[in-house]
């Protein structure tokens, strides 16, 4: 069961990153999905983690420098569900995983967590 919670919890963050770097650079330029996300996923509401699934969807059509940039993103979810494991277990065990209610009770704990998560969350 703990074991699960943990895995859970790392999909959990995982989706919330990206779909968080996601939704904040949609309007920019800079952000090399945009063409994907306008091509693929243009009538998906963005929000709740939408435009990472629909970009999954269509990840074997995907340009080669959003490839890259959602590789790197898996790689910061990685290191951050890492930095966050210990932080997870004592202040989020008794919340259900899904929609971002992970991230949001590890901000609301802000304050109380490790350094490691701490700096994770505030790079996000």
């Amino acid at each position: 069961m703990k074991r699960t919670f943990f895995i859970t919890a790392a999909a959990v963050i995982f989706v919330a990153a990206i779909s968080f770097h996601l939704h904040a650079q949609q309007a920019s330029e800079g952000n090399p999905c945009m063409p994907d996300i306008k091509t693929f996923c243009k009538n998906v509401k963005p929000g709740e983690g939408r435009i990472a699934r629909c970009l999954k969807q269509h990840e074997n059509e995907l340009s080669e420098a959003c490839k890259d940039y959602r590789a790197g993103l898996k790689e910061r979810a990685k290191a951050g569900t890492q930095a966050c494991e210990a932080d997870t277990a004592k202040f989020c065990k008794s919340v259900k995983p899904g929609e971002g209610r992970i991230v949001q009770c590890l901000k609301q704990h802000e304050n109380e967590l490790s350094e490691a998560c701490r700096k994770y969350l505030v790079r996000k």
